[in-house]
C-alpha cells in the first residue's frame, strides 16, 4: 500500500511518522530498525519545511523487500550534493549538516537528485532482515562551485 502525505506545515511530519509507524505495525523490522525509519521520515519532512524554502510531500510504501519513502520538494535545491551526502556542513545552512548523512546511514538504499533547476528528490529503502554489506547509494544533481 502507498500513502502520500503533504508537507505544507510541522504537523504532516507527525502525520508521516504515524502513517510509517501503521505501516510497520506487523512488519518484522526490531525496534532499532522502526526507530531509525521514524528517525528517517522526520528528517526528510524536516528538510522539506526548513532547508527548501518549500513544501512538498512524503509517499510511503511497502514494497517487497521492506519499505520506501519518497520525498519531493520543489524548493531550492542542493548546492552540494557531495558535500551534504559526506556530511560537510554548508555555512550558510540553519541545521547541524547531519540528516541527510545520517539517513544515508540508517538506510539500506539511499538516492537523491537535485537539479539546477531546483527541487530536491530523495528516495530511500529499509529491508527485512538486510545483509551489513549490501547498501546503495546514488545521487546526481548540482557539484560544488568553489
Amino acid at each position: 500500500m502507498s500513502h502520500r502525505i503533504s508537507i505544507n506545515r510541522e504537523p504532516d511530519i507527525i502525520s508521516a511518522v504515524t502513517v510509517a509507524y501503521t505501516e510497520m505495525s506487523n512488519s518484522p523490522y526490531s525496534i532499532l530498525e522502526k526507530q531509525q525509519i521514524i528517525v528517517t521520515i522526520s528528517e526528510l519532512c524536516k528538510n522539506i519545511l526548513f532547508h527548501s524554502n518549500s513544501t512538498g510531500y512524503v509517499f510511503i510504501e511497502r514494497i517487497q523487500k521492506g519499505i520506501r519513502i519518497t520525498a519531493i520538494d520543489d524548493g531550492v535545491g542542493i548546492a552540494s550534493i557531495e558535500d551534504v551526502i559526506n556530511g560537510i556542513k554548508n555555512p550558510h545552512s540553519k541545521g547541524l549538516g547531519l540528516g541527510l548523512t545520517g539517513v544515508k546511514q540508517m538506510m539500506d538504499v539511499f538516492m537523491i537528485e537535485s537539479p539546477e533547476q531546483g527541487g530536491t528528490k530523495v528516495i530511500v529503502e529499509k529491508w527485512y532482515g538486510r545483509i551489513p554489506s549490501t547498501k546503495l547509494t546514488l545521487f546526481e544533481g548540482r557539484k560544488s562551485t568553489e
